[in-house]
């Protein structure tokens, strides 16, 4: 059976890589990006943009490239060791997209490929995120460095408040992943700003709380970071501010777990927040 015949798995035919399709399908990767406000909205609209596209590209290149916008960026949960971001489907049972793991050699050198030639932010971060997750790269800083930097490009864009975050959030994982220290701290200036301007509008809290969860989280052998103390004054504005059962838990929690040395702050965070009100378990974590 010929290259272009093979079949997956899932029946459809498999990618073979083409060096002279690249620059078609990072066009199609840029403007696919162009003007979503999330990132899943970006595989909805690779076939819709591929439609348009003459000649027509191959239909297995195409299903990558939709493939490669399927993953998603999501925040760790409080279970991590470290606050941060990742990009999920690492490995495990997945049928699309696949797990990142279980991709091919004709896939992996078409992610090394796109990366070096799109242009717009969101398929920038995407492919050098991945390259740098499989370490398909010679030099693996780099691509961490490449993925950050486009991460951080893309706020300030179309990309609702929640996205930009969870972006600044991968950001800084990958920064802190390689030991940047200079594009770390490029990376938390961003954050604090993100996450002053979020509590300020009193917009998404969940933009908002896995930021200020990473600014206060302790640094490098149990250093405290710079942004510590300015990070700490948006949690107590954060608890005024949220009205949601929920978040007003999760905000006073992280106060106390940051409260370690400071007792007072610990059980009474933001003065009097912490209302009877709230659910009994939430008022049970200050005893």
């Amino acid at each position: 059976m010929g290259a272009e015949t093979t079949e997956t798995t899932t029946g459809f035919v498999a990618y073979r890589h083409d060096p002279a399709s690249v620059a078609g399908l990072a066009r199609l990767a840029d403007q696919a990006c162009d003007g979503v406000a999330r990132l899943l909205e970006v595989s909805v609209r690779v076939t819709q943009v591929a439609a348009r596209f003459t000649p027509a590209l191959d239909s297995a290149a195409v299903r990558e490239v939709q493939s490669t916008f399927s993953y998603v960026l999501t925040s760790n949960s409080s279970g991590f060791a470290q606050p941060g971001a990742s990009l999920i489907p690492l490995d495990g049972e997945s049928l699309f997209p696949r797990a990142l793991r279980d991709a091919d050699d004709e896939v992996r050198t078409l992610w090394v490929a796109l990366t070096d030639v799109v242009s717009h932010p969101i398929a920038k971060a995407r492919c050098a995120d991945i390259v740098f997750i499989l370490r398909l790269a010679k030099n693996n800083r780099d691509s961490a460095e490449k993925a950050a930097r486009a991460y951080l490009a893309a706020v300030g864009g179309d990309l609702c408040r929640r996205e930009q975050s969870l972006g600044l959030l991968r950001a800084w994982t990958l920064a802190r992943s390689v030991g940047s220290t200079v594009l770390e701290a490029e990376v938390a200036a961003a954050l604090l700003v993100m996450a002053r301007d979020v509590v300020t509008r009193a917009d998404d809290p969940y933009a908002a709380v896995p930021l200020l969860e990473a600014l206060t989280a302790p640094g490098r052998k149990g250093q405290v970071l710079p942004t510590s103390a300015q990070a700490n004054i948006l949690l107590d504005r954060a608890l005024a501010t949220y009205t949601e059962p929920k978040v007003i838990a999760e905000v006073a929690a992280l106060i106390r777990r940051r409260s370690a040395d400071d007792p007072v702050r610990a059980d009474h965070p933001a003065g009097s927040r912490l209302q009877p009100c709230l659910p009994k378990r939430i008022s049970s974590l200050s005893r």
